[in-house]
């Protein structure tokens, strides 16, 4: 063989990168479901329970309906969305949740309760 017609092959570089996805747990509609229905459900508590709730017993029946549940959702999702915290971590957060879901309860529906 003539050196005209040989070829020289170079190995292929065998580093890899490897990147891993991960799964964004907030997205996840069947956790925000259940963290949602568990305050939801503490908050009907606390009403009756709990000394500072107990002023919201007026607006007790609009709470404990759908559009109660929906109500606690959107103060949820904001309340992630500004403390950047995860929707897995808001029930070990429970009393810091439970403070600032009576601050926005009550400021939504100051008027009623003074009436």
């Amino acid at each position: 063989m003539s050196s005209a017609t040989m070829r020289q092959f170079w190995p292929i570089n065998t580093f890899v990168e490897t990147t891993y996805k991960y799964q964004n747990v907030n997205h996840d509609y069947n956790l925000r479901k259940n963290v949602t229905l568990y305050f939801h459900d503490k908050v009907l508590i606390w009403i009756h329970s709990d000394d500072r709730y107990n002023k919201f017993e007026k607006i007790y029946s609009k709470l404990s309906r759908t559009d109660g549940k929906k109500y606690i959702y959107y103060l949820l999702k904001y309340f992630v969305k500004k403390s950047k915290l995860n929707w897995y971590e808001l029930r070990s957060n429970r009393n810091i949740i439970k403070d600032y879901l009576y601050k926005k309860i009550y400021e939504t529906f100051k008027d009623e309760l003074t009436e």
